[in-house]
């Protein structure tokens, strides 16, 4: 089981290293045998990876990636929430989860956005689709598009709703990366996602989600089938910190439940997320004016999430002289986070302004001014 792995950050953020020695402070985890992630999105940090990236059958958890694509059709104005489409009979004929769609009603894309991430409607999935793109297959080549835009690239979708199919699959990490980019691409959906019941023509129907509303739970989505088992993805707040679990093939309702709640738990109670404030660091130029100029950290605040109790970490800034022509935001050197002997993460530093030159004249008299300083 591997620990507190950070992720690489875009260029000329912070590199989170790959640190044996985080295993080490860290300790034993839970013990989830099943795959499972678990992440913190705002320091970017792994704290559990168990077989995150072996390929399984998603179930209904493809619906997120249905609603992220229908939600960015929203968002580009290709398609509105308060558009109606009208219900064909065929749809009424889907497996599964279903919202009880009648033929010939109308129904509001955003009425179907609920009942598919609510009660896990599959009916509502394929109407979702065919609205959006003009027919399911047009729909999937879309969700396969998105899918690799976002870097979820060992997923492969086949239909919208989740049944299994074979090649339709995804794992824990890129299903993480879909909630993570999903809750934060479209937060007005967040609401989706929370709501307790949903009632479509007189239905009644709970989310099925076993800890909405509970420990800071707020989302996002449960699948099942035989083949995939029982799965869980969620995401939870407390004290001001937000976590992403995903929980792949549980044997039972209750496993799937008890081992999403360990993970959470286990995040929040484990690590803490920790504000680091990289002061302007002070660098020679050589034959600048000035002569002396600033390097500032891109990414600051800096947060970093820790094991608890860990001893502090401590900023260490690695600098040189440098010769003019500076550039404005050229790299300068690097801030390393050390945690006692442990190198943790690097950051670039980069020049707060341009420095140009001194003319010859000016650095012949500077370099008399440090001999004769020298010579007492």
């Amino acid at each position: 089981m591997r620990l507190l792995h950070h992720l690489v950050l875009p260029p000329l953020c912070a590199t989170i290293l790959l640190s044996g020695a985080a295993n080490a402070l860290t300790g034993q985890a839970v013990l989830v045998k099943e795959r499972a992630f678990l992440i913190e999105p705002a320091s970017q940090t792994v704290l559990l990876n168990q077989e995150a990236d072996t390929i399984a059958d998603p179930a209904s958890l493809t619906k997120l990636m249905t609603a992220y694509v229908v939600l960015d059709a929203v968002q580009q104005k290709r398609l509105a929430l308060t558009q109606t489409v009208p219900v064909p009979r065929e749809v009424m004929q889907v497996e599964g989860s279903r919202m009880f769609l009648e033929a010939g009603e109308q129904v509001s894309i955003e009425t179907l956005l609920r009942g598919m991430l609510t009660v896990s409607a599959n009916d509502a999935a394929l109407l979702l689709a065919s609205a959006t793109a003009g027919n399911v297959g047009l729909f999937v080549a879309q969700m396969n598009a998105q899918a690799q835009a976002l870097g979820m690239h060992h997923s492969a979708f086949k239909n919208p709703h989740g049944l299994s199919e074979a090649g339709h699959h995804s794992t824990a990490r890129d299903l993480a990366t879909l909630a993570i980019r999903l809750w934060e691409d479209f937060p007005k959906a967040q609401a989706y996602f929370a709501e307790p019941r949903y009632t479509h023509r007189a239905i009644s129907q709970n989310n099925r989600h076993p800890l909405l509303g509970k420990d800071g739970v707020d989302g996002l989505k449960t699948g099942h089938t035989e083949a995939a088992g029982y799965c869980l993805v969620s995401t939870a707040t407390r004290a001001g910190r937000r976590l992403f679990a995903v929980h792949l093939g549980a044997k039972n309702e209750k496993r799937r439940a008890q081992a999403s709640k360990e993970l959470l738990d286990y995040g929040f109670n484990a690590f803490a997320l920790h504000t680091l404030v990289v002061p302007p660091q002070p660098f020679l130029v050589a034959n600048g004016a000035p002569q002396y100029s600033e390097a500032i950290a891109p990414q600051n605040p800096w947060l970093i999430t820790l094991p608890r109790h860990s001893p502090e970490p401590k900023l260490l800034p690695v600098l040189s002289v440098i010769s003019a022509p500076v550039q404005a935001r050229q790299v300068i050197g690097q801030v390393h986070l050390q945690l006692g002997e442990h190198l943790l993460a690097q950051q670039n530093l980069l020049s707060k302004e341009a420095v140009h030159p001194i003319s010859a004249p000016l650095q012949w008299w500077r370099t008399l001014k440090i001999k004769l300083i020298k010579n007492g």
